[in-house]
Order: C-alpha cells, then structure tokens, then sequence
C-alpha cells in the first residue's frame, strides 16, 4: 500500500485535447462568454444606478446601451460594450409632487422642495398640467411671469456610470462569471466538435 498522493494520465488523451481545441474557433468561444457575461453586467449595473439616480428602472434601462462583442476567427474584432450618454437630469424624471411650498421631487433618493417651482397653471387648488411644459419643471427667470427656464437636477447617469457602487457591481460580475462562463463555452465547443 502507498502512502502518496498521485494523479496518473496518458499523454496520448492531452494530445488528442489539444487537437480537438485547434479546430475550435477560440475567439467566437470568447466573444459568447463575453457577451453572455455582458448581458449580467447590464442587469447589475441598471440595478445599482436605479438605487443612485433615484430614476425609474424604465429611464436607466433606455439611457443604458451595450454593444456586444463581435470576433473573427483570425482573432479581431471589437470588445463588448457598455455605455451612455446625456447630461443633468430634468427634474421631471423624479416624479414631482407641486405644493403650495413648491414642487416636491427626489433625486438620488433625496427628497427635497423646490421652492417657487412649478410644473402646472392657475390658482389653488384647481391647477392644471401646463399644456406645453411636457410636464417639466420650471422656476421664473426674475421678478416677472415670464421668462421662465426649466429645471435640471445635478443627476448625470454618465457620471453615476463611473461611480464607486457601478464600477464595483461591474467588476464583481467579472470577477466571479466572466472564467466560469468560458469554461462553459469550451465545454460546450467541445462536446458539439467545435464552432
């Protein structure tokens, strides 16, 4: 009886694996482990900046765009993608609330009054939806009815996109699905005979 520990192979098996995994088109296996992983980064990311903005699921899942990775047998092609665009977010997208003290929203998850602010036309109580206001915010200019100018908070997805929490719930998935998924990839190359 031995007392080691051994793991015994045929060189014959690895040299018939390495042949198998030649005929095999390795950067379409990356690319579908990429894109697969991408499509959980997506999820994460509008999640974790739903939480941030304090915007709607249905705003960050429009703002947010991807591009998926597209490789050619040789070897190019373009990574996968993640990216939006856009400024500060006008305060109609924080589901406002008018007050006599104001118009009252929460962006970020903070709720806060705009004073003088309104979103809707007449005297109290009977106001109305300012029919060309589109159901944005505005403030007057100065003293007088007119000019007034709509109102924008300082929320910006594109830096949220960057942010601490966003870059971390980006990396975990990586960190943690991006090998496993490849491995599934080539596993599955391997029991259909390649791509």
């Amino acid at each position: 009886m031995s007392n080691d520990l051994s793991i015994k192979f045929d060189a014959s098996e690895i040299v018939r694996f390495a042949n198998r995994m030649a005929g095999m088109n390795a950067p379409l296996i990356m690319g579908r482990a990429i894109n697969h992983t991408g499509a959980k980064v997506k999820t994460a990311v509008i999640r974790e900046l739903t939480k941030q903005t304090g915007l709607s699921r249905k705003v960050i899942v429009k703002a947010v765009k991807t591009r998926n990775a597209s490789y050619t047998k040789e070897g190019g092609g373009d990574g996968w993608r993640l990216y939006t665009r856009g400024g500060d977010i006008s305060y109609k997208y924080f589901k406002p609330c008018e007050t006599r003290a104001g118009v009252v929203v929460s962006p970020a998850g903070h709720r806060m009054v705009l004073t003088h602010a309104f979103f809707k036309g007449g005297q109290f109580p009977n106001r109305v939806t300012l029919s060309k206001g589109g159901g944005h915010v505005f403030a007057r200019a100065g003293k007088g009815r007119l000019p007034i100018v709509k109102q924008v908070s300082d929320v910006s997805i594109p830096k949220s996109l960057v942010s601490a929490a966003t870059v971390q719930a980006f990396n975990n998935i990586i960190s943690t699905d991006l090998e496993k998924r490849v491995e599934h990839e080539i596993n599955y190359a391997l029991q259909t005979g390649g791509f």
